[in-house]
């Protein structure tokens, strides 16, 4: 099977972190997938997807900060016959980010996230598709001032469990960081 995907990912990530101890931040991420696939030169279906997700967190000591990503996301998927359904979402991880080094202005840490995701078609009858995923993401974070930075995340590991009616999975998934976000923080 020839497939044919077209990712544009446009994330914006305002996540005020501090580097500081004792810090509270706040800030999330926008991202936008499509994706459209073929079969022997003819239209074989396509997906967008729309998701923002905020974030919460605490600078506990210069090595670790601990947060909360919670989000919502809107998908539309078109098979090849033309139908659509469309299909939205929210999802919630708790984490923990260890800075493993600092050089000047950048900082380097590892991200470890335990995530929940529900998502359901908008249709009748149709059945959550629940989600449950642990994560390990590598985050570089640039100062540009005392107040902004640069803020870039990797998709790098993760380990998925899928259940819907009868329908179950476990996924194990590494990247190797080809996905991911890039921001800019505030911190106060």
């Amino acid at each position: 099977m020839k497939k044919l995907v077209l990712v544009l990912a446009l994330m914006v990530a305002f996540s005020m972190s501090a580097f500081a101890a004792g810090k509270f931040y706040v800030g999330g991420t926008l991202g936008f997938v499509s994706e459209s696939d073929t079969y022997d030169g003819k239209d074989a279906g396509s997906s967008s997807v729309f998701s923002i997700t905020p974030e919460v967190g605490y600078v506990i000591n210069e090595k670790l900060d601990v947060g909360l990503d919670f989000g919502y996301l809107m998908r539309s998927k078109k098979d090849a016959s033309g139908d659509t359904v469309d299909y939205s979402g929210f999802g919630i991880a708790p984490y923990v980010r260890y800075a493993l080094a600092e050089a000047g202005d950048l900082r380097f840490l590892a991200k470890f996230a335990i995530g929940y995701e529900s998502v359901k078609a908008d249709v009748d009858d149709a059945e959550a598709e629940n989600t449950i995923s642990f994560s390990l993401a590598p985050v570089v974070e640039y100062k540009l001032t005392e107040s902004f930075a640069l803020v870039a995340t990797a998709d790098f590991l993760s380990l998925s469990f899928y259940s819907c009616d009868k329908n179950k999975s476990t996924t194990f998934g590494f990247n190797g960081g080809l996905g991911g976000s890039l921001g800019v923080s505030f911190s106060f």
